[in-house]
């Protein structure tokens, strides 16, 4: 009977029984073992009890919520109000994901290189304030020559607050592949104990994936939104496409997980060349016309390359630069409203007919946007 084997388990008089019925009643309302002996009830009666065996072993390693009830949950008010906290002012925020795409040679790892000094030493960044921070440098890629020589150019001796994982770091330092849930577990101790600045050069390098696919590279943006939740900042480099209206190669859900896509391009200003630092697409943290010029000069001195990275304060745009924001609006507002014509387009962006045309064909042209009945325009 249901006792007998009770007390052959147990070893428990019948006397405790209301014991006993407690202990049933608190078993019953776990979850794990709830949701355990419906799901081996098919086993059961089928006789196969190893299969109920490890179901229950199974279920049981699971993490259920108890007692998840409506009044239980988080209220607003339960956290208070939190402005942005800028790690460089106007640039850089706290606990965000920035994307930092541009064409081979452009200048991105040297950007990325002079950030990290800024943020490790707490010096200003091209004049704007920073919040020391720790810096860790996941650059796979990077060889031992190159990283040296730019720090040696940057005058610069990296203090205690700067870190970087290459292939030439050692075995057990290696670049965590951010599709490898156990490798990337070393990421999210350090992220939660240090909340540092985490700079990725770069991320095609650092999963194993096909960047074109959504289900292979979704572990690895779930993989960067938890590091963020735990309280690092992740700015990971990347390439634009050959064509297509984003700014980061790959599929889709990479730039839809970024907070801050900041494209950087070489212009000339004056015969000399500027490097522009721009956010042609959305900015949770601010206006998508964010521009940032700057001049990133390697000076012969007697001791070396000295290498220099200065803002442009008197750079302004070309009207080519001009018209390639127009186009960009002109793309974000069509894939905004799609079925939109030109009328509407011009009215709602403050455009003039040509500057519109302008933007319609350039997109029709690369392949972003094809009309309907020659007048309304829709992404592809």
């Amino acid at each position: 009977s249901y006792k007998a084997q009770i007390k052959r388990i147990f070893r428990t008089a019948l006397t405790d029984t209301p014991w006993l019925l407690e202990q049933a009643k608190q078993f019953a309302k776990e979850t794990r073992y709830r949701a355990a002996l419906v799901e081996s009830e098919r086993y059961i009666g089928a006789g196969k009890y190893e299969a109920v065996h490890k179901t229950i072993e199974r279920l049981q390693s699971f993490d259920f919520p108890d007692g998840v009830q409506w009044r239980n949950l988080p209220k607003y008010d339960d956290f208070p109000p939190r402005k942005v906290e800028w790690l460089v002012e106007g640039l850089v925020p706290a606990e965000s994901i920035i994307a930092l795409s541009g064409d081979e040679g452009v200048g991105k790892t040297i950007f990325a290189l002079w950030l990290a000094r800024s943020l490790t030493e707490g010096t200003d960044f091209l004049g704007r304030r920073v919040i020391q921070t720790p810096v860790l440098y996941l650059g796979p890629d990077v060889s031992q020559i190159n990283l040296q020589s730019y720090v040696g150019a940057m005058r610069w001796e990296p203090n205690k607050g700067f870190r970087i994982m290459a292939m030439w770091t050692g075995d057990e330092m290696q670049p965590p592949m951010l599709d490898d849930p156990a490798q990337v577990e070393r990421l999210y101790t350090l992220a939660e104990e240090k909340h540092p600045f985490i700079i990725v050069d770069t991320l095609r390098d650092l999963f194993a994936g096909e960047e074109n696919s959504s289900t292979d590279t979704k572990p690895v943006m779930d993989a960067v939104r938890k590091a963020r939740a735990k309280g690092a900042t992740i700015m990971f480099i990347s390439h634009p496409p050959k064509s297509g209206g984003s700014i980061i190669r790959g599929t889709g859900n990479i730039p839809q997980k970024v907070d801050i896509p900041y494209l950087m391009e070489k212009d000339k200003w004056r015969g000399k060349d500027v490097v522009v630092l721009s956010c042609p697409k959305k900015n949770r943290f601010g206006s998508p016309h964010f521009r940032l010029p700057m001049r990133q000069l390697f000076i012969p001195t007697p001791a070396g390359l000295r290498l220099l990275v200065t803002e442009v304060a008197d750079w302004k745009p070309t009207n080519e630069w001009k018209q390639k924001e127009a186009n960009a609006d002109v793309i974000q507002y069509v894939k905004d409203h799609p079925g939109t014509n030109q009328n509407d387009i011009q009215r709602a962006l403050k455009m003039g007919d040509r500057s519109v045309k302008k933007a319609l064909w350039a997109a029709k042209n690369d392949g972003q946007l094809k009309a309907m009945k020659e007048k309304r325009k829709e992404l592809r």
